[in-house]
């Protein structure tokens, strides 16, 4: 596109005029002070929205022969989850309407690696062998043994000292595969 001279003034006058409000007004500048701030946090924080969203993309692509895939993703997409939580938590509370805003996608976040770590037990246990899961737990059968009692379902047994009085239970705790089996030891924590 070729530029005019009529074009070419009207940029020049509308410059003009940016410049000499943004010189008269010093709340102008105060403004653009305020919103570089305030770009400092939320744009690091859109960064990691992209991230997570992209890690999430690429795991949709794993099937269930093929779950390491997806417990390589989760490692990625809980770290980039912590980062946003840092970054929102330390500075995001400046722009209130922001910080709900990825704090939801956070807690969103949250909840996509509980259904995926969940996928991963049910369908290959063995993947979360030696770490640290928090997920929700419905057993089929209950065991009492010498040492507690054994929530068993499938693959996946959880070792606890008392039978729970609810149906579905939150648990935490490290995963140690035995061979036949994946054994949580900890305590339930019950669920609303």
């Amino acid at each position: 596109m070729r530029f005019t001279p009529v074009l070419l003034n009207f940029r020049l006058r509308t410059s003009r005029i940016y410049y000499r409000v943004m010189s008269t007004y010093p709340f102008m500048n105060l403004a653009k002070t305020f919103l570089l701030i305030l770009g400092i946090w939320t744009f690091p924080l859109f960064i990691c929205n992209e991230a997570t969203r992209v890690a999430v993309w690429a795991t949709w692509q794993a099937d269930n022969s093929e779950l390491y895939i997806l417990q390589e993703g989760i490692d990625v997409i809980r770290a980039i989850n912590k980062t946003s939580k840092l970054i929102n938590y330390s500075g995001g509370w400046l722009h209130p309407i922001s910080f709900q805003g990825y704090r939801a996608f956070t807690h969103a976040t949250d909840y996509w690696l509980l259904t995926a770590e969940s996928r991963i037990l049910s369908h290959d246990p063995k993947l979360m062998d030696g770490r640290t899961v928090q997920f929700m737990f419905r057993p089929r059968t209950i065991e009492s043994t010498t040492e507690g009692v054994l929530l068993i379902n499938d693959k996946v047994r959880v070792k606890v000292k008392t039978i729970p009085d609810v149906d579905v239970v939150w648990v935490k705790g490290q995963c140690k595969w035995t061979g036949a089996y994946l054994l949580v030891e900890t305590t339930p924590m019950p669920t609303n």
